[in-house]
């Protein structure tokens, strides 16, 4: 049976995310971070696990559980919870530029994340990302097919409204 437990915090977001083994370009600052983990059963069975991480204004949480068995794929049942004031900085950091002439990309987004092994579903997607509503699914697997380097997904995305200008900077 595992009973275990991991925090990390420091005065900076960006370092911790190195620490934990994230590419994170040096960019700037996102102040303060802090990543609590937990998880608690025998894998065989299954792991209740529960994640809380923030880095500066930013959070995120999941909770759910993962199954570990020998000689099989892993399983994963989990609900996760995100918000951000700003998105642009973190996708900066991971070597993503966003749209910026439209303003900030504030986002509240939560979903469930289920799967064995690469496969994966996103289901039950709701929030709101710079003042439009979301809601969505979303399937396919993280390994790419053979000979191909991109991954596929297929799913339905919807929004309750696009901002011509801030799709046409994202395009460009």
């Amino acid at each position: 049976e595992i009973g275990l437990g991991v925090s990390l915090s420091g005065p900076s977001g960006d370092q911790i995310l190195r620490q934990l083994g994230f590419a994170v370009l040096p960019v700037g600052s996102l102040g303060t971070g802090e990543v609590r983990f937990s998880a608690i059963g025998r894998p065989k069975d299954g792991l209740t696990v529960s994640l809380s991480a923030a880095a500066g204004q930013a959070t995120l949480g999941m909770e759910g559980r993962i199954t570990l068995q020998k000689d099989r794929e892993p399983d994963y049942r989990l609900s996760v919870s995100s918000a951000a004031p700003d998105i642009a900085p973190y996708a900066l950091l991971f070597g993503r530029v966003l749209p910026v002439m439209a303003g900030d990309i504030d986002a509240v987004v939560d979903f469930d994340v289920n799967g064995t092994g690469s496969k994966i579903e996103v289901s039950k997607l709701t929030g709101k990302v710079a003042g439009v509503a979301v809601e969505g699914e979303l399937a396919g697997d993280m390994e790419p097919l053979q000979g191909e380097t991109i991954r596929r997904f297929k799913g339905s995305l919807d929004l309750d409204a696009l901002d011509l200008k801030f799709l046409s900077e994202a395009i460009l």
